[in-house]
This record gives C-alpha cells, sequence and structure tokens, in this order.
C-alpha cells in the first residue's frame, strides 16, 4: 500500500490513510500512533460487536509486524490488547509474552480461548450478530418525547458539572462553530478540544461538552438530529463534516477564495479606510482557507493570493511588486503602503503642495502670480472682462481692423512687434522659468500690460 506523506492527521486524513491504506514501513512513528489510538476508540465503542471486531483489527493491521506494534507507546498497545479480548478476541496474554508479538499473532494465526483462562467469554463470537444498539438520526420534525429526554438526562449524569462550567465560561461568541460558508469546523474543534483539556474535562465526557462548542445553524442541527442518542465524539464530529463541510461546502469555499479581490472590496465597503478593508479581506481569506484543501493550507497559497487579491490596487503597487517572503512581512508592507496612499490623500486635500495647480486656475494666474490665493483671480483678468473692444489700428470703438488697408494692419502688427520683443518680455520669460521671488506692484503692471497687448493681438487675429 502507499501512502502520501501527511503533516498534520485529522480525522479526515485518517479516514483517508483507512481507505486508501498506507506504507506501514514508512509512515512516520507519530501517524502510526494517531492511527492506532483512534482505530482503539472504534473498538471501544458499545455499536461494534466481536465479530465485527475481529474484522475491523485484521483489516486496520493488516500489515502490521512485531516490530511496527513495537513502535506505539506501550499504553497504546496495552489498552488494544485488552480492549481485544474483553470484546471476545483472544490475544495471548500473560508474564514473559511480549504484547506486540500476541498482537502481531492474532492477525495470522486464528488462536481460541484456552479453557482455564478466566477472561474466556462464555459464548464464542456469532457471525451472525448484529450490533445491539445501532446508530439511528432523527429527523428535526423527529424529536423525542419529555419522557423520553427525561431518562436521556438520567442517563447522563456523570458528575462533570463543574468541569463544564467552567468550560462555557471560558468560551466566547466567536469562538464558537456556527455552520457557516466561511468556518471550519476543524479549526473550532480545535479550539474546542484546547478549551477542554485546560477546563480539565475528561476525554469520556466531550460529548456532553460538544454542543458549548456550537451556536447558530450547527447549535440547532446538534438538537434537531444528533443529542439524545448517546454518539460517541467520533460520531458526532462524522456528522457534523458531513452535514456542514461535504462536497458542495468545499466547492464553494474554493471559488470564494478565488473571486476574493481587493479592489472589490474597496467598491463594496467605500464607508470604511482602505487599511481597514485590506485587514478584512486578509482576516476573510484566512477563514475560507481553513476549509480548503490540504493544497491550499500554507502559507506560501496565502502569500500568493493576497498578491493577486492586491495587485489591481494603485496604493499596493510598491509592495506587491516586490513582495516580501514572509507572509507576516508583505501584509504588512501592503497594509503600510495603504496607510501612507490614505495620508497622502488627506493631506493634498486639507493643504496642497501646488494650490494653484487647478482647473478652476487661468492659465495667467498661474505664471504669473503664485502667492495670491487660488480662488482670487487677479485684478487684470477682471479688468481685461470689462475692457472696451478699440480697433487693433486706430484704437476707436465699433472700428475693425479689417476696415482698414493692409497697409495699415501690417504697420500696427509691426509697432506691437517692437513692443513686446523687448526687455520686459524677457523678464516675464525669465520669471516664468525660475519662478517668484518677490514681485513687487510695479512688476504685476508690466506683466498686466503685457496681458493686454497679448489679448488685443489675439482679437485682432480673431
Amino acid at each position: 500500500m502507499a501512502e502520501n506523506p501527511l503533516t498534520n492527521l485529522g480525522l479526515q486524513d485518517l479516514k483517508n490513510m483507512h481507505r486508501k491504506g498506507f506504507d506501514v514501513s514508512t509512515t512516520q512513528d507519530h501517524h502510526l500512533q494517531h492511527y492506532a489510538e483512534w482505530r482503539l476508540q472504534v473498538y471501544k465503542s458499545d455499536e461494534i460487536d466481536q465479530c465485527s471486531i475481529l474484522e475491523s483489527y485484521e483489516y486496520d493491521f493488516n500489515d502490521f509486524k512485531q516490530v511496527d506494534f513495537e513502535r506505539l507507546d506501550r499504553d497504546t498497545i496495552v489498552k488494544l490488547r485488552d480492549t481485544l479480548r474483553l470484546k471476545g478476541i483472544h490475544v495471548r496474554k500473560g508474564a514473559g509474552i511480549k504484547i506486540a508479538l500476541a498482537l502481531s499473532e492474532r492477525l495470522t494465526i486464528d488462536s481460541k480461548w484456552p479453557n482455564e483462562d478466566p477472561q474466556r467469554p462464555l459464548q464464542k463470537p456469532s457471525t451472525n450478530s448484529k450490533p445491539t444498539n445501532p446508530i439511528k438520526f432523527r429527523t428535526p420534525h423527529l424529536l423525542p418525547s419529555p419522557y423520553q429526554m427525561v431518562e436521556t438526562f438520567k442517563q447522563q449524569q456523570q458528575g462533570y458539572g463543574k468541569e463544564l462550567a467552567n468550560l462555557a465560561k471560558m468560551y466566547n461568541i466567536n469562538e464558537k462553530y456556527g455552520g457557516t460558508s466561511t468556518e471550519s469546523f476543524n479549526y473550532k474543534f480545535n479550539m474546542f478540544l484546547d478549551s477542554c483539556s485546560r477546563a480539565q474535562l475528561a476525554e469520556n465526557a466531550l460529548p456532553l461538552a460538544f454542543p458549548i462548542m456550537l451556536k447558530l445553524t450547527a447549535l440547532e442541527f446538534y438538537y434537531s438530529s444528533c443529542q439524545g442518542f448517546n454518539l460517541t465524539i467520533e460520531q458526532l464530529i462524522q456528522k457534523f463534516q458531513d452535514q456542514f463541510e461535504g462536497e458542495e461546502y468545499r466547492r464553494n469555499a474554493l471559488l470564494n477564495w478565488n473571486n476574493t479581490n481587493l479592489r472589490t472590496w474597496l467598491r463594496q465597503n467605500t464607508d470604511l479606510p482602505k487599511s481597514t478593508v485590506f485587514n478584512n479581506m486578509i482576516e476573510h481569506l484566512r477563514q475560507i482557507q481553513r476549509g480548503l484543501d490540504q493544497e491550499y493550507q500554507s502559507d506560501s497559497a496565502l502569500r500568493n493570493k493576497i498578491i493577486t487579491a492586491c495587485n489591481n490596487v494603485a496604493a499596493c503597487s510598491l509592495a506587491v511588486l516586490q513582495p516580501a517572503t514572509a507572509i507576516t512581512s508583505l501584509i504588512n508592507n501592503i497594509h503600510g503602503a495603504i496607510e501612507n496612499s490614505e495620508i497622502i490623500a488627506r493631506a493634498d486635500k486639507i493643504e496642497p503642495i501646488d494650490p494653484m495647480d487647478k482647473p478652476s486656475v487661468y492659465y495667467t494666474d498661474r505664471k504669473y502670480y503664485p502667492q495670491r490665493s487660488p480662488r482670487t483671480r487677479p485684478e487684470s483678468i477682471i479688468r481685461s472682462n470689462r475692457k472696451i473692444k478699440r480697433c487693433f489700428v486706430c484704437q476707436k470703438e465699433g472700428c475693425w481692423s479689417t476696415r482698414h488697408s493692409p497697409k495699415d494692419r501690417l504697420e500696427a502688427r509691426e509697432r506691437f512687434a517692437k513692443k513686446i520683443t523687448g526687455a520686459k518680455v524677457f523678464d516675464s520669460y525669465l520669471l516664468e522659468y525660475e519662478g517668484p521671488e518677490d514681485i513687487n506692484e510695479e512688476e504685476i503692471q508690466c506683466h498686466e500690460n503685457i496681458e493686454n497687448d497679448i489679448e488685443s493681438l489675439i482679437l485682432d487675429i480673431d
């Protein structure tokens, strides 16, 4: 049998190992340990009979040799041997008999119970036997009667009231599992086990504590379909994974992951700062990632996703063009770039670097009056708008240069050309080239006169 290397074994990983098979000789010791402990819990269940447990044991540990059993913790193989014997399966036991050897022998030798063995069962396992307490799941509308509920309640009194109360106090609403499309059952269940450990809750009390980790739809599902049937913690896990994290859930999670990008989030959250929207998007991606397949649950996958999600937002360009290798550094760099762009945008609104550089400011204003308020137009512009129109040649009102001879018009233009090619025009050019230093009223008047001359020429040409 072949094995795909695993690093973090969850229940689904163990089931995949069990279904597909694995190479015992190349599997890491702690993976074998997890696998053996999981199968041991199944054997301890009241739902499995003597015949079924023998078939399961031979299938589950078919490739195990003595040396492989010796790789397991001693407590585990002791419990495995004793559980098999309690279920009616003979495994040699006694002084000088190695447990690992006895377990491996049982896989190849159909040993019979010695008559003198005090643990010998009264009856042989029946090949036609059926589970004495088969698992049944009710539909939401088939709740037990109040009397049945009371009987179940009496059976569950195990003396864990203090521990359960402590566990409930430790939980907050955000740590509970609600069965939504962005939540991961494995992630929330891991938090649940950690809280149970800190509350010093016994292993056999986990089914009683299980609803403490639930909320919303998940809690409703527990009380409508699971509560009252004395399910083991493994059965509860399987039931919830089948209900909330099936193939459709994984497909939708991947689609959500692929479609998430910062530009869309910014358009949908215009009332929030961009840096806050970015943080919310990162948290959203982390939540989705926990429900994806194993290949997407790495820092490398999250890093690549963040880069592609932000590469079409200008504020992130500097951080994305040369992205940091570490995921934390990448997030910090993008967050810093977004915050910096927001600071610049706010500053430009309050105190622009070039207050005159606006579409509403006239070209002449920008060139010759940079120290004036952008909202105040120079008097020369105002005067030019009120100026009486005169002929460029004879300077009379109601006359146009087109009424004069070509010779008169040419002489007028030559006079104008001589007027604007002197030192004053050079001073204006120098002011434009070097920028203003201290402009006095005399210089301003000079520029206004030149402006009037240019305007007259333009009007004449028109």
